[in-house]
């Protein structure tokens, strides 16, 4: 399983209506306890760099999980923050902290 999937599947388990089309490559993001919803352009390449620059930071926010479900865990609260406080309905995620 990539990581691209198995990032899906978290987000999947933070909130069922989060969504990935394949096809389009572009997850769909439900804000916390809202039915606001955005859509993120998903690479393998840039969740893998986006996620690298996140891994330390979740370790510090979550010190009993592996880096990976650290970093997954942060990057889901900051794409259902973008969700919440954002001006559009769709992003890009990059590896740059832009989504």
């Amino acid at each position: 399983m990539s990581t691209l999937e198995r990032f899906i599947d978290h987000l999947r388990a933070v909130d069922h209506r989060n969504t990935f089309d394949s096809e389009r490559g572009v997850i769909v993001v439900f804000g916390e306890g809202s039915d606001r919803h955005a859509e993120f352009t998903i690479t393998d390449q840039s969740l893998g760099a986006r996620l690298s620059t996140l891994g330390e930071s979740g370790r510090l926010i979550w010190p009993e999980v592996d880096a990976e479900v650290a970093a997954f865990r942060l990057l889901s609260v900051h794409l259902m923050e973008q969700v919440d406080t954002g001006s559009s309905g769709r992003y890009a995620l990059d590896g740059s902290g832009t989504a």
